[in-house]
């Protein structure tokens, strides 16, 4: 990123943590689990497995002071290991177990900026929100889940700016590929049929047709299987053309997109009308958002709802279909959920989204029809 992109971004990013009533002053996050609530969180998370082997693994691969940090996908630190100079001067500003370390908590940092973007993140000095932060370096990388794609926390490590340079940013890179690795051998695909995995949520969509292998997807080509993958009988190409553009969408442009499209994946997806396989069994991320609401069940929904639908589209079934999300989960939250399972809630991107003014999606984006 160019130095003029890099000021724009932290000048978004800024304006977003006064919004939220941040102050440059802070010195520890606004939030900090119970040691009870993040003891089950830890034992819930996938990442629990690996934290031993990970940590083993940095520590190898440099002598440098650092903080090695894994967090839940709201950003709540599960486990925190280092040398002891760096873990002392750690806890000087709250980065410790149970801490959030969200942006709406502690302001810009490598672990907020890595959930908010799906994708690695390198923050240092005054590159923080907090002037507290700017003795640190920090580089973290989101870590998903290599069967289904979902958002499981991030990997994060952290040092003094005189000891951590941009050097971290491959180890902490490779590091995080080898935790979804550990994962990945810990988890084999249960699945004896042809599977097809979808992550939509979240900025960075992509498809997996083999476990642990993952392709990113444009947001035109995510819009249009995140439309299949809801509805078993297909669309024709003039459906389509309406759900994707309106009505000004042409049926001729949705051929030559899905002729691209098959030519890509191969027969995972059949000609008009334009439909998966009926011998695939999809599987996406939304649809566990969605078999949570409707079991009202409000713990799932968090541990799954971390990022929204597709948040680049401007289509207007996509559009409608995240609102429709969000409206539901945020009236599940508020009937159903703990004080605490509304304070997570509270602290994700959807909480914050306003309320939605156009109707919501059909059931024909709630259930496989």
């Amino acid at each position: 990123m160019g130095v003029a992109a890099q000021v724009a971004e932290n000048s978004s990013a800024w304006d977003r943590c006064r919004r939220a009533g941040l102050s440059r002053e802070l010195t520890e996050p606004r939030r900090f689990q119970p040691s009870q609530e993040i003891e089950l969180l830890r034992r819930r998370s996938p990442l629990s497995r690996i934290a031993s082997p990970v940590k083993q693994a940095l520590a190898r691969a440099t002598s440098h002071d650092h903080v090695l940090i894994l967090t839940d996908p709201q950003g709540s630190v599960l486990s925190r290991f280092g040398t002891r100079s760096a873990i002392t001067a750690a806890a000087g500003i709250g980065f410790e177990e149970g801490a959030d370390w969200s942006e709406a908590s502690v302001g810009t940092n490598a672990i907020s900026e890595a959930l908010r973007l799906s994708r690695p993140a390198y923050v240092t000095g005054e590159g923080h929100f907090a002037y507290s932060h700017a003795y640190w370096t920090c580089m973290a990388a989101p870590i998903h889940c290599p069967t289904t794609g979902a958002l499981l926390g991030v990997l994060d490590v952290s040092g003094p700016r005189s000891q951590l340079g941009r050097d971290v940013i491959g180890m902490v890179r490779m590091t995080a590929l080898l935790a979804q690795e550990m994962l990945r051998l810990t988890e084999p695909e249960p699945l004896s049929t042809p599977s097809l995995r979808l992550r939509l949520l979240g900025p960075r969509p992509a498809i997996s047709a083999a476990a642990g292998q993952w392709r990113k997807l444009s947001t035109r080509t995510a819009e249009i299987l995140a439309l299949l993958s809801v509805r078993t009988r297909g669309f024709t190409a003039a459906e389509l053309a309406l759900e994707l553009y309106g009505e000004a969408g042409r049926p001729a442009t949705v051929r030559a997109e899905m002729h691209r499209l098959r030519k890509r994946l191969g027969p995972v997806v059949s000609s008009e009308p334009y439909r998966f396989a009926e011998e695939m069994n999809v599987i996406t991320d939304v649809g566990s958002v969605q078999d949570a609401l409707a079991r009202s069940d409000v713990e799932e929904l968090l541990q799954h709802y971390t990022q929204p639908l597709l948040p680049a589209s401007t289509a207007e079934s996509i559009t409608a279909w995240r609102a429709g999300l969000n409206d539901e989960a945020n009236r599940l939250v508020a009937d159903y959920g703990s004080t605490d399972q509304r304070a997570r809630w509270s602290r994700t991107e959807m909480a914050w989204s306003p309320v939605a003014t156009m109707m919501q999606p059909s059931a024909t984006y709630s259930e496989r029809t």
